[in-house]
């Protein structure tokens, strides 16, 4: 079964599923994607510094 928009369907054992809109997986997919493409690069090009910078920041945050 389903409603208008074709996002419930019931199994066999009578259950209703609910589906997510059809773009929603491949919008995650690339926001993922991206968050894990920026993160490599920063590694790439920032290196060390990166790690330097996350240490005075840490440094700041938790001054105790």
């Amino acid at each position: 079964m389903s409603d208008r928009t074709g996002r419930i369907t019931t199994t066999r054992h009578g259950e209703e599923i609910m589906h997510a809109p059809a773009g929603f997986g491949t919008a995650l997919l690339l926001l993922v994607a991206l968050i894990v493409g920026g993160g490599l690069y920063l590694i790439a090009v920032r290196g060390d510094a990166l790690f330097l910078d996350l240490a005075a920041l840490s440094g700041l945050l938790f001054c105790f």
